[in-house]
């Protein structure tokens, strides 16, 4: 598990423009509608105070409505937000996808795509974790809970 042990993060009046944000450590989870559990028995044993700000895509029914942030919310101590389109990261704090869209990690914002019902498969997965390694580098942390077919893997 992380632990606070890392000095703090500058203030982001010391950031320089277009960088991403002094966050020590980003976790992206991805996983099939079958992950939401695991997510779960992920996320009841963080910390409120994880050094690290987690961004979670999980695939679900396109014609669902079933609000995963607040789902989650009973696994832990934890902030769970739905991601919101320009959010910015932070540390303590899980960033869930709403239903029917993609996140993107660019500049410590998250960004959202509205997904168009298609047959085809989407990487929606691939896509959030190579948008945070781009932005983040060494300081990401992927995890894979289950995927589908390519996505993900």
């Amino acid at each position: 598990m992380l632990r606070r042990s890392d000095p703090p993060p500058q203030s982001s009046d010391e950031q320089t423009e277009g960088q991403a944000p002094p966050i020590r450590t980003v976790i992206v989870i991805g996983a099939s509608a079958g992950g939401r559990a695991a997510i779960g028995t992920v996320l009841k044993d963080l910390s409120h105070d994880i050094p690290a700000a987690i961004v979670v895509m999980l695939h679900v029914d396109p014609d669902s409505d079933f609000d995963l942030s607040k789902w989650f919310r009973q696994f832990g101590h934890i902030e769970i937000r739905e991601t919101r389109q320009g959010e910015r990261l932070y540390e303590g704090a899980v960033f869930v996808a709403p239903p029917r869209h993609s996140v993107t990690v660019r500049d410590g914002q998250l960004g959202l795509e509205t997904l168009e019902r298609t047959t085809s498969p989407r990487h929606t997965i691939n896509r959030l974790f190579e948008s945070a390694a781009k932005a983040y580098g060494d300081r990401v942390i992927g995890v894979i809970l289950s995927g589908y077919l390519a996505d993900g893997s």
